[in-house]
């Protein structure tokens, strides 16, 4: 969408509740956040348009914006963006910013509206069928015994503790993951994030893997070797692989954006063939 001419009788207003029903099935969610802000435009006593934006630091998060077809290309959504921009500016934020899946028109929207965009890192997609079914799968979970000890080393996030649980978080946010709490306590379906420790005390992690199944995808939000050891990686995949199973999702697709090659190589591994990029995130920014 590109930025036009407001409309003359435009009215914009902020969201909360005595006004968020009408604006509900324009907003990304269920419900209000107590972190964000929210901005309507209304025309014709119709919600035509919404806006949704958190705080990072002195920083502006563009996190969605979005206007009903009918009411495109007129500077809607522009507009919203400069009346939150102003009011951000005026309590001291430098600048706004947004990450965004790569599109042609959020692109030139972005670019209208002043902004500077950039490549993040790129979308890969492979159908699970392949990692099931491949041989080379199959030869290395073969190789990792089926142990009492390991079963009880392994552990989906619905099972965790609040410690346990608040020892992850604390992990995530040395790694410098932004929005933990709300990557964690979002998941529709905790049992498809795993956790392996390194006992069976289970005190220390030593790999972690966090997926979203929405759709048609098994979106992979985060997966590392915390604990440095190969073996428990190995056990962490082939857990994954026996959830997959379990919870029916061979029919969905392996869905991860990441800049790091090795999980890239890792999925190539266990797939047996080479993943192409299907698209990219972008990170794009203003001043204010």
């Amino acid at each position: 969408m590109r930025s036009g001419e407001r409309e003359s009788n435009m009215e914009f207003t902020g969201i909360g509740e005595r006004n968020y029903q009408s604006f509900s099935n324009l907003l990304p969610g269920v419900g209000l956040s107590r972190d964000k802000m929210y901005i309507g435009a209304i025309e014709d006593n119709t919600a035509v348009g919404a806006g949704e934006f958190s705080s990072d630091g002195d920083l502006l998060v563009l996190d969605s914006i979005f206007v009903i077809d009918n009411y495109r290309r007129r500077g809607i959504a522009s507009a919203m963006l400069c009346e939150i921009s102003t009011f951000a500016e005026s309590a001291g934020a430098g600048g706004i910013w947004a990450d965004y899946p790569s599109d042609e028109g959020t692109d030139a929207f972005l670019k209208d509206c002043g902004f500077v965009t950039m490549e993040d890192c790129v979308f890969y997609q492979v159908p699970i069928r392949d990692i099931l079914e491949s041989e080379a799968s199959q030869e290395i979970f073969g190789m990792i015994p089926d142990k009492p000890e390991n079963s009880i080393r392994v552990c989906s996030f619905a099972d965790l503790s609040s410690s346990q649980l608040n020892n992850i978080k604390s992990k995530l946010v040395e790694s410098d993951i932004d929005d933990v709490d709300k990557m964690i306590s979002t998941l529709p379906d905790p049992t498809t994030s795993i956790a392996v420790y390194r006992d069976a005390h289970r005190k220390d992690i030593g790999a972690v893997i966090i997926t979203d199944v929405t759709g048609d995808y098994v979106t992979i939000k985060y997966m590392a070797n915390m604990g440095g050891n190969p073996k428990d990686f190995a056990l962490l995949l082939k857990s994954f692989y026996k959830m997959t199973l379990k919870k029916h999702l061979t029919y969905k697709t392996l869905s991860f954006c990441t800049v790091e090659q090795e999980i890239k190589q890792i999925i190539e591994k266990f797939a047996g063939h080479e993943l192409t990029p299907t698209g990219s995130m972008m990170v794009a920014y203003r001043n204010l």
